[in-house]
């Protein structure tokens, strides 16, 4: 019987978000054939890594680190890693350099959102390309992309094409599926929480609460559908936590729209399937992705959505949403008011969810990674 391979994942963030999700799923996954350690900062999603790996609280602190490196390789060295897997920048470029220094035969990078799609300025973003194709390049064997949209614009930037591999998210349908039988028991419980009547729209998002999310363009578009007087029996509950709860949360209320829009600030898996039970659109006005692996859990929660018109999410998503011009108050105004209104366009987009998501079984994401691993 073949030892099991010895895998160091890498990442310089250790609380809950689509890239840490999907580090979990492949642990969750995978961890009776390989065996896991992760190199991570502490955070909220760190106790579910130690279910599945072994846990070093480690984070880059410099953007080129040598003691982070050098305590990597030892890492790597005494552990016997065979296989070291970057995620993001930071701890990308130095986990590569420190895999290259301990003669790692397989390595593996994953820049979730394409630099290119960053909110930063154009300088950084430069500087930023530069140094993390510069690595990948070299020390790379392989390089993910989640989408071939996000290949084509990982390549644009300067990736070796040979060197990129597609995986797409996964998630797990059948979860959901013994979730969807407690709907109506979860739909009660969140609108008795949160104050929603059993007769209003609810509209969620759940995303983290950073600047690339696009939640200030969402808030602009409530209040012009306020204006309007268009939202009467229409709630909107913002899930998740970030930097900028604080300042979203002052918007709203200068805005005059506190009892319109709920903040539920950070929940944990269970809570939020349960808050999207309760919804009846989902939208997510995103300003930049790598996948979307919220939209992906709306659609097979089979909520009619809304979405930034990125080409990603076109790609992911296809005609099973509605979109608007990303970064456009006044469209995602329009759209918004178009499935408010319409009844029949939440039915029709109800029922092609259900068909799309089939394409992103957690079965599939963990076959893909599977093979990644064993590619050497």
């Amino acid at each position: 019987m073949d030892q099991k391979k010895n895998i160091l994942i890498v990442t310089n963030s250790g609380d809950r978000g689509g890239m840490e999700v999907h580090i979990l799923n492949i642990l969750e996954g995978l961890h009776n054939e390989f065996n896991f350690y992760v190199a991570c900062p502490k955070g909220s999603i760190v106790s579910e890594y130690q279910k599945y790996a072994s846990v070093i609280n480690l984070s880059p602190k410099l953007d080129i680190d040598p003691l982070y490196i050098f305590r990597l390789v030892k890492i790597i060295r005494s552990a016997g890693i065979s296989i070291v897997h970057t995620h993001e920048l930071k701890a990308g470029v130095n986990g590569l350099i420190a895999a290259s220094f301990a003669k790692v035969p397989l390595k593996i990078s994953h820049q979730h959102t394409p630099i290119s799609n960053w909110q930063i300025s154009k300088l950084k973003k430069i500087i930023n390309k530069f140094a993390y194709t510069l690595v990948v390049n070299r020390l790379a064997t392989w390089e993910v992309a989640l989408t071939e949209e996000i290949k084509r614009q990982k390549v644009k930037e300067g990736i070796n094409p040979e060197k990129m591999v597609v995986i797409p998210n996964g998630i797990n349908l059948k979860k959901l599926k013994v979730l969807s039988k407690l709907k109506e028991r979860y739909n009660n419980e969140i609108r008795q929480r949160y104050g929603v009547g059993v007769s209003d729209l609810l509209i969620g998002n759940v995303s983290r609460l950073t600047v690339e999310k696009g939640h200030t363009v969402l808030i602009k578009a409530i209040r012009e559908l306020e204006n309007e007087k268009k939202i009467n029996r229409v709630k909107f509950i913002i899930v998740g936590d970030g930097v900028l709860r604080d300042g979203l949360e002052r918007a709203v209320k200068s805005c005059g729209l506190s009892e319109r829009v709920i903040f539920t600030g950070f929940v944990n898996e269970e809570e939020k399937f349960k808050l999207l039970s309760s919804f009846d659109i989902f939208v997510f006005p995103s300003l930049a992705e790598g996948f979307g692996i919220s939209v992906v859990e709306a659609l097979a929660s089979h909520l009619p959505s809304v979405l930034s018109d990125l080409s990603v999410l076109k790609e992911v998503i296809g005609d099973a949403a509605l979109y608007f011009e990303c970064g456009n108050t006044l469209d995602l105004k329009e759209r918004l008011k178009e499935i408010i209104s319409s009844k029949n366009l939440r039915e029709e987009l109800f029922a092609k969810a259900g068909e799309r998501v089939k394409n992103y079984s957690i079965e599939k994401f963990w076959g893909r990674y599977r093979n990644l691993y064993s590619s050497f």
